[in-house]
């Protein structure tokens, strides 16, 4: 596993979906204490990798579902990871900020409106409101808070009650930065 994520770290290619699948398992099952902290910080771009990944290819991943549903199951795993991360360690995620908060926006906003999707939103709203209360990331959580408020607020039309519940408190946390 050690070898995959030091070629993963300098590929351009998106990570294997076994290979985001293991990282992130690893992450969710694992105490911190046990990981240590140069593992979490080894396995971190990887799993940032897969996110950018799934955030821009949501679409078609959502339509090859119907095929199998381990791509977008893969996507539940990573929103878990990230935010077992952001709840235990926000430190070894700072510098990822400015590429994990346009990566959630864009799996927030998504067309998807399947109820199979709503689980996923509600981790993706789960890490913005975690984001939004990281001190040590304050600056580029600033730049970022016009875009997060503008696109939250698009979302308070949703058809799921759940979900515009969701959207008006990470808003609102946003809004009050």
């Amino acid at each position: 596993l050690s070898n995959a994520l030091q070629l993963q770290a300098k590929s351009q290619n998106p990570p294997s979906l076994g290979t985001l699948a293991v990282v992130c398992h690893m992450i969710c099952c694992l105490p911190g204490s046990i990981l240590g902290e140069s593992n979490i910080q080894q396995i971190l771009p990887t799993m940032v990798a897969g996110l950018v990944y799934f955030s821009k290819n949501f679409k078609a991943l959502a339509q090859s579902e119907m095929i199998s549903s381990k791509p977008t199951d893969v996507l539940s795993i990573i929103l878990a990871a990230l935010t077992k991360i952001l709840t235990i360690s926000p430190e070894y995620v700072t510098k990822f900020i400015g590429v994990i908060i346009p990566s959630l926006l864009l799996l927030s906003s998504s067309t998807e409106s399947s109820e199979m999707y709503i689980p996923k939103q509600l981790l993706v709203f789960q890490c913005l409101e975690t984001i939004a209360k990281h001190t040590q990331a304050r600056n580029s959580i600033l730049r970022e808070k016009d875009q997060v408020v503008a696109v939250l607020s698009a979302l308070v039309d949703h058809p799921s009650m759940i979900i515009r519940n969701a959207v008006v408190q990470v808003r609102n946390v946003w809004y009050i930065l």
